[in-house]
């Protein structure tokens, strides 16, 4: 009847009533994440993770509010948006998906061999020997099987570029300790939100021609994109609420 009568979300949430109430009542999660209800109050109200990435929050986000993380898997959460919020493979085999859900997800047959899953595994998910094989062959170019900031700052230095060294299980974390700016990565279809959380700034990606749309998807902060120049208002219709710009002690106007 409230909402009905003319009451906004933020205003019902500031007498009391709970997220889970407000759903209940018709109220969908994009107007409760537009009102700046965060992660851990969701959460705590029975919402499940699933739901809360499908509905814009920040996977990395929901990640650090989720208590057991070996419940993501069976909550309904995809491993393809863990992987592009910055996830690892290692930590999707721990969270406990299984090869074809990791090879889904946009992980390299290297980066799954370079971290121990079994070939039969990967054959298993579609995988063609030959490819098994081919990737076997690359990764015994890098030393241990495992692609080093050393190893890569050697073939940074040698002029060897970012196409070459991704099929080598190079994560976007090590080839931006060594210097591969954002742009070679970008070109080669790594997310933004596998930059960021690499160590990219926000100012790198708009360099390299990300627009403020995927940086807000890629869940940079509020403060990370003003520093890249954009202003409140853009960040306004780019889809971040008043609130969260209040919350940042940002002025929208």
């Amino acid at each position: 009847d409230l909402l009905d009568a003319g009451y906004g979300v933020k205003k019902l949430l500031d007498c009391g009533f709970t997220p889970r109430q407000l759903l209940d009542a018709g109220v969908t999660l994009a107007q409760l994440r537009a009102a700046g209800v965060d992660i851990s109050s969701l959460l705590a109200d029975g919402i499940s993770p699933a739901d809360l990435i499908r509905n814009g929050y920040c996977a990395d986000g929901v990640l650090k509010g989720v208590s057991d993380l070996s419940t993501l898997r069976s909550s309904g959460v995809d491993a393809g948006d863990l992987f592009d919020s910055g996830a690892s493979v290692n930590q999707l085999i721990n969270f406990g998906y299984s090869a074809r859900e990791i090879l889904s997800a946009g992980a390299s047959v290297s980066l799954m061999l370079a971290n121990g899953i079994d070939p039969a595994d990967i054959r298993d998910a579609g995988v063609s020997k030959k490819e098994i094989s081919f990737a076997q062959k690359n990764l015994s170019q890098v030393k241990g099987g495992v692609c080093t900031a050393s190893y890569a700052a050697s073939q940074n230095n040698a002029g060897v570029q970012v196409s070459v060294l991704l099929p080598l299980g190079c994560s976007p974390r090590v080839l931006q300790e060594v210097g591969y700016p954002a742009l070679d990565l970008v070109r080669e279809g790594v997310s933004a939100g596998r930059l960021r959380a690499a160590g990219y700034t926000a100012s790198d990606l708009v360099s390299a021609g990300v627009s403020l749309n995927e940086l807000v998807k890629a869940c940079y902060s509020i403060e990370s994109l003003i520093s890249a120049g954009f202003s409140p208002d853009q960040l306004n219709k780019a889809g971040i609420s008043v609130a969260a710009l209040l919350s940042a002690g940002i002025s929208p106007s």
